[in-house]
């Protein structure tokens, strides 16, 4: 199975986002108050964890900056002092870096400036300069020379799918040399297969190392911490004896060819093997020897490039060793050592016998014991002080496994990976309630569950590794463990260690073939007993134990999972399943709603089909009715699912409020309302431009400066607010500053500077104040790098149009301005108004409609004979054909025959002569840019119950087109006419 790593890279850019976007709010709480700790913890975690899955993915630049910042935070939760407004900008410059270093990253663009000089101002502000940490004591801190120096012996293990995901543990490595000296590296290469079997996504390879340093273990595993789930890492205080079988002196005495030439001389003559046994036993234990090349490899003696070199140089005939030595690639000490290391590691004569099964223990000994013409060698064993090398198989860790259970096993699977993921929830809940017991009773059954299947299908090593995990678990159900800390971590290592295993069963069960083994489980397992005894366990701090829910042996199902599930009880509070997420790509989804919609089409169809054929007869359909109304159930769940809180975009407002409030030294307090509100993500997405550029130019140029403000009997301190609301079927999305607002005068004179009117032109307030959305409009005195009410402006009503939407504006004049934009829930249907215009059918969007009526022969009049005028309640509005606009037939051209419907476009209102309404629907939007190309006057399209297809019409397209073009029209009473008007 191949893995493409640009999918979890993928992944990691979507988590980070939402990380970067948890850390940005939490240092906006601490700038609000600089003693909230929580705040600082939650910044703490966010930071970690975009440092983790930088690591993880491969991003050293992010994940070497992060830790920088990281750092800076963890001085800061120990300190627990209030944060200075320093310390404060440097975090959220490095929040800003941050970003910019992953956007980088995702688009391999370049990297932002300045990355090492503002990792160095981080650097330095963990110093007590800045941030008091409070010391046990007044005693200096001992110099680097007085600091005892310690050697640890340090075990780097990957497990084998951490290329796969992207892990490469080189750099890992590397970075121990900074900690101190390293005196020596083994290679481990026992597991690496023949050439043609290699998988090169696979990693074979650990490594042993001894280090001196004066730095703790726990600096030593920080280092490998945040890819803790794909290598396993223990660091061990180095003994005054041996450290590992391959750094002994080797003294001893061990089984030479001739010795065992000899003794299989022997056990044939006495009949105890037959030739060809003795021959077999030969060919395995060749076959066992390990090459020179491969030891000298792991005990560090050799680089691989000095091995291939050394392969490339050797004459026929001539040996590996030899070849080295006179290419000085190895000393002549090195390899003894590697001869003796290569006897000792090649297994006896004897144990080749007992493996083929020519011979048992029992006998063999028996023979030995006659055997007088050969000393067998004695073996010492090792010294009590000897640290094992790293375990890579135990006896529990093999697993017995049949076809005929294939079933079953998948059944397992599948049931038990739902546990899992359960636990794992329950677990992030008890990392921050360590005294839930509901949540612990939870993680618990999940194991229980989990060992009773494994018991019944004779999966040893997951029924070990349950079981170790749920005595834990149940310690701390007793009270004698609080699940924090490393008790924590060690259950969260079970659960992937688990999941691992599941892993290895579903590639069983996929080619029948070996089943994988997981090198970390017997370390695992030995550290959750080890924590477990309790006379290598601190009590526990926490004073009152956990309540424990009793848990019985229940009857459980041929998966392992139990039988009957007892009822929940009624008063239980809110767990974290009510609050599960599933990431499902937008594309999916947005084709899922599609689909949705074309069923509520052909449901519409088949109904309107149903009534044709049953209308003689006039028997309803109760079936299609309910299946209609099921119908729209799917649909607006459906649509339900896109749709996500402003909370994001409106925080992301808050950060820009605090920087430009900062860096134009105006002091504004920002007031949020209704960030719970929802909306469609796709509308979500475009929104992000429009309330940019106008929370900009509210600071910039709507609030005066703060000497303006006390002059005027205003406070110092400005306000902005960003208020969102439902009404009325859409959502309101409203900007209000208190600043100096809209001067209309200033706004007219600098338009017809600009040439966008002229000086004879009669405009009303609303007119006028919408010149600020002209492009390149703007009032300021002076061009500031930051805006200017209405620079940019032109992109705000650009964004707004696109998303169907209109944008509003109420000012008065030295009191301030507010923006009103427009939105519908969702651009997937919409409300639409059903008009006839000849043979074709139109959809005129409910949110522009603002009344239909039949106009009076005395309200309606033309301008210079051609342009016409309605009157509609004392207000005169530009009367629109669409016949003429839009180029089809029309049958009625008397707008007193017909009907009009007035309409509203960024404040402007247009009334549009239509033949006949046909009613009030609910259009599922099909994008005519999508599917032919974009239309002027034209947002869309539906597909009517009828089948035919019917245009959605765009409102500030059909002005747009009315003001470009000339059309014929009918003139009328000179009495009527108004001179002068203008449309």
């Amino acid at each position: 199975m191949q893995f493409d790593l640009t999918v979890y890279r993928s992944v990691f850019f979507q988590e980070a986002a939402e990380h970067l976007t948890s850390l940005e709010a939490a240092l906006l709480k601490i700038y609000a108050d600089p003693t909230d700790t929580e705040a600082i913890d939650e910044a703490f975690r966010a930071a970690h964890s975009v440092k983790g899955g930088a690591d993880a993915v491969g991003f050293g630049e992010i994940a070497r900056f992060t830790h920088g910042m990281e750092n800076l935070l963890d001085q800061l939760r120990i300190a627990a002092i209030p944060i200075s407004g320093g310390v404060l900008d440097l975090l959220l410059e490095g929040s800003d870096m941050i970003a910019g270093l992953m956007q980088a990253a995702k688009t391999d663009g370049p990297k932002p400036t300045g990355i090492d000089e503002l990792l160095a101002s981080l650097t330095q502000t963990c110093t007590p300069t800045d941030v008091a940490v409070p010391k046990p004591t007044d005693v200096p801190a001992p110099k680097p020379t007085d600091v005892e120096r310690k050697t640890f012996v340090v075990t780097i293990a990957p497990n084998s799918d951490a290329f796969r995901a992207g892990l490469d543990p080189i750099p890992l490595l590397r970075e121990l040399a900074h900690f101190g000296t390293v005196h020596r590296v083994s290679v481990q290469a026992r597991e690496m297969p023949s050439l043609i079997e290699l998988d090169p996504e696979r990693c074979y390879l650990s490594w042993i190392l001894e280090l001196e340093t004066a730095q703790p273990a726990s600096a030593i595993q920080d280092v490998f911490r945040f890819a803790a789930d794909n290598i396993s890492v223990t660091v061990e205080p180095k003994r005054e004896a041996r450290i590992a079988p391959l750094f002994e002196e080797l003294d001893g005495p061990v089984e030479t060819t001739a010795d065992a030439v000899q003794l299989a001389k022997y056990l044939v003559e006495q009949g105890t093997i037959q030739p060809d046994q003795a021959l077999a036993a030969f060919d395995r234990q060749r076959a066992n020897r390990p090459q020179i090349g491969r030891l000298a490899i792991e005990s560090g003696f050799m680089t691989t490039e000095d091995v291939f070199e050394t392969l490339i140089r050797m004459e026929p005939g001539q040996q590996f060793g030899q070849t080295a030595l006179s290419y000085r690639l190895l000393k002549e000490s090195q390899l003894n050592t590697l001869l003796r290391l290569q006897d000792r590691s090649t297994p006896t004569f004897g144990e080749c016998l007992i493996a083929n099964g020519a011979i048992t223990p029992e006998k063999l000994e028996q023979a030995r014991a006659g055997f007088t013409n050969v000393v067998a060698p004695t073996v010492e064993p090792e010294t009590a002080d000897t640290i094992d090398p790293v375990p890579v198989t135990s006896s529990e860790t093999p697993m017995t496994l049949r076809r005929e259970n294939a079933e079953l096993i998948g059944e397992f699977c599948s049931e038990n990976e739902e546990h899992l993921e359960t636990a794992d929830r329950y677990l992030l809940t008890i990392d921050g309630n360590p005294t839930d017991s509901e949540s612990l009773n939870a993680v618990y059954r999940s194991f229980h569950t989990l060992k009773g299947g494994a018991s019944m299908l004779g999966l040893t090593a997951i029924k070990t590794l349950a079981h170790e995990a749920e005595n834990l678990l149940n310690l701390a159900r007793d009270g004698k463990v609080v699940l924090q800390e490393k008790a924590l971590d060690l259950v969260f290592a079970s659960t992937d260690a688990l999941k691992r295993q599941i892993v290895f069963l579903r590639k069983w069960l996929a080619d029948f073939g070996v089943l994988e083994t997981d090198p970390k489980l017997p370390a695992l397992i030995t550290e959750i007993r080890t924590f477990a005894n309790p006379s290598s366990r601190a009590e526990p701090t926490v004073p009152t134990p956990i309540p424990v829910e009793p848990i019985h042996e229940e009857p459980t199902s041929v998966a392992g999972t139990p039988a009957a599930e007892a009822p929940a009880s009624t008063n239980r509070r809110t767990g974290p399943t009510e609050k599960d997420t599933v990431r499902v790509d937008k594309a999916r989804l947005d084709k899922l709603i599609n689909s949705i919609g074309e069923l509520v089409i052909a449901q519409s169809m088949a109904e309107e089909e149903f009534h044709q054929l049953t209308h003689m007869a006039g028997n309803p359909s109760h079936a299609l009715t309910e299946l209609s109304k099921i119908s729209r159930d799917i649909q607006e769940l459906g649509l339900s699912l896109r749709m996500v809180p402003l909370q994001g975009i409106f925080q992301k407002m808050a950060r820009l409020v605090r920087d430009l409030s900062r860096k134009m030294q105006k002091p504004v307090e920002l007031d949020l309302y209704g960030e719970d509100t929802e909306i469609d993500k796709t509308v979500v997405d475009q929104l992000g431009d429009p309330l940019m550029h106008m929370v900009r130019n509210a600071i910039d140029h709507g609030l005066e400066s703060p000497d303006e403000r006390v002059a005027v009997g205003k406070p110092r301190e400005g306000n902005v607010k960003l208020k969102a609301y439902h009404q009325g079927g859409s959502v309101y999305i409203e900007l209000t500053d208190d600043g100096k607002g809209l001067d209309k005068d200033r706004i007219f004179k600098k338009a017809v500077e600009k040439g966008i009117i002229t000086d004879d032109a009669r405009l009303s307030d609303a007119e006028i104040y919408a010149l600020i959305f002209e492009p390149g409009f703007s009032t300021a005195a002076k061009v500031t790098d930051v805006s200017g009410r209405g620079v940019g402006m032109d992109v705000v009503r650009r964004n707004v149009e696109l998303l169907q939407g209109s944008i509003h504006i109420r000012t008065a004049l030295g009191k301030g301005t507010t923006f009103c934009i427009r939105l519908p829930l969702t651009l997937a249907i919409m409300d639409g108004l059903l008009i006839g215009l000849g043979n074709d059918v139109f959809i005129i969007p409910l949110l522009s409609v603002v009344e239909s009526f039949r106009p009076r022969r005395a309200d309606l009049y033309t301008v210079a004979g051609k342009a016409e005028l309605v009157s509609v309640r004392g207000e005169t509005v530009p009367l629109l054909r669409l016949k003429h606009l839009l180029n089809v037939a029309g049958t009625v051209s008397d707008p007193c025959e017909g009907l009009l419907v007035l309409v509203e476009d960024q404040g402007n209102k247009y009334a549009l002569l239509i033949d006949e309404l046909l009613g009030q629907m609910q259009a599922v939007v099909k994008s005519l840019d999508t599917n032919y190309r974009a239309v002027e006057g034209l947002a869309g399209a539906t597909i009517l119950g009828n089948g035919r297809v019917a245009m959605i019409l765009d409102v500030h397209g059909l002005a747009s087109l009315h003001s470009q073009t000339g059309y014929p029209t009918r003139t009328y009473d000179s009495t009527q006419q108004l001179a002068g008007v203008t449309a």
